[in-house]
């Protein structure tokens, strides 16, 4: 089977190449970046929609976007990339005739709505990164009506994983990344807040398996949410991250909290309703063990 993975150069698409590769998929990636893949610029909409492939892929897996920083920064141009950009994508997807688009969106179309998230749930996002990613939605599912492409959208919470590429990777505010990058540096792990807060983290491995089992199983759904893990809190994510570090680094890492009067954090688990797309809480843990591992025996810069 052959796949275009857009954002290859990311924490999620780079996964996503070097997974399905080695599962015997025939992967193209591309991104902004001209030493990996293709080069797409996501704002050149008129190139993306009216580029011919050489190639007869049988699925485009769509995960290039603004990220919540970017979205933050540079809110109009994060609509433009998130929204018009997989406009441009469906158009090229309908230009070379393939026939399945597999569109990476994320939890935050939620905001903060209630202690569970499942599929059923309605989106409420409150900020540009929530609802950039919720309009692209709308726009597939429209698509989908149509009935020009199969198109199957996968929402996912905190992700955590060694990167495929560690030079390319910037993605440091992610509180995984944070953490460990914090620990190796300074030795230290200090919270901008009390750490209250709860989060699912999901392994990039349990994921990049999920999308496969997605791909494989024929039935692609409209929504699918890959869930699971470790539902933690912030703080006792930095304890384990701490811990882990300790162990391999051999320095005593402490954990600095923010007090804080008001507790505003919001606590929340956010799971599918198909139990296969919900990632056991002992593999998460043994994922994240690995992840912090591969972090420490590969990390030069730090």
């Amino acid at each position: 089977m052959k796949a275009l993975i857009t954002g290859s150069s990311g924490l999620v698409g780079g996964y996503l190449c070097n997974h399905l590769r080695e599962s015997g998929f025939e992967v193209d990636g591309v991104s902004r970046h001209d030493d990996h893949g293709l080069t797409w610029d996501m704002l050149n909409f008129e190139k993306i929609s009216n580029q011919k492939s050489n190639k007869n892929y049988d699925i485009v897996i769509h995960v290039a976007a603004a990220n919540e920083v970017d979205c933050l920064a540079h809110p109009a141009l994060s609509y433009a990339i998130n929204v018009a950009g997989t406009r441009a994508v469906i158009e090229f997807c309908k230009l070379n005739k393939i026939n399945t688009l597999i569109y990476i969106s994320t939890a935050q179309v939620f905001g903060m709505c209630c202690d569970t998230i499942t599929e059923s749930v309605e989106p409420n996002p409150v900020n540009t990164y929530g609802q950039s990613h919720l309009m692209a939605e709308q726009l597939l599912r429209l698509v989908a009506r149509e009935g020009s492409l199969k198109v199957g959208i996968i929402r996912v919470g905190n992700l955590f994983g060694f990167p495929a590429n560690l030079n390319l990777f910037k993605r440091w505010t992610l509180a995984p990344y944070d953490f460990y990058k914090q620990a190796a540096k300074n030795f230290r792990i200090e919270l901008k807040t009390d750490g209250s807060g709860k989060r699912s983290f999901v392994s990039l491995q349990f994921l990049a398996n999920s999308i496969m089992n997605l791909i494989l199983g024929g039935n692609l759904p409209i929504l699918t949410h890959i869930g699971g893990g470790m539902t933690i809190s912030i703080k006792d994510l930095a304890l384990k991250t701490s811990k882990l570090c300790q162990y391999y680094l051999n320095k005593e890492i402490p954990v600095i909290v923010k007090k804080s009067e008001n507790n505003a954090s919001s606590n929340y688990s956010f799971i599918s309703e198909v139990e296969i797309f919900n990632e056991e809480i002992t593999v998460a843990e043994f994922q994240y063990k690995n992840f912090i591992e591969s972090m420490v025996l590969n990390d030069n810069k730090l």
